[in-house]
């Protein structure tokens, strides 16, 4: 979404719990996680503000866990690509 005078924003759509739930995981995950904080530093050198760069994580987070629940398959950070698409691990 882009507004005529300003920077643009996050979509308001769909579920504030969900949204509130994956910009908390995405806090999380940069602390914790090396594959989703290099992700997350990778952002903020390309200029991006903080908020956005968790909005980044949050969404290649949400990927992850859709992708790793419709096929069945496990997480394995080693798998993920920065750049490209999720991929998970045969259990």
């Amino acid at each position: 979404m882009s507004l005529i005078n300003g920077k643009s924003r996050m979509s308001k759509a769909g579920s504030p719990h969900l949204r509130s739930s994956l910009t908390w995981s995405a806090k999380l995950l940069v602390q914790w996680n090396d594959t989703f904080r290099t992700l997350f530093e990778n952002a903020l050198s390309r200029g991006k503000a903080p908020g956005v760069a968790y909005g980044i994580v949050a969404r290649k987070f949400a990927t992850i866990v859709h992708q790793c629940v419709t096929t069945g398959q496990a997480f394995n950070s080693e798998k993920v690509g920065l750049g490209t698409s999720p991929k998970c691990l045969t259990l």
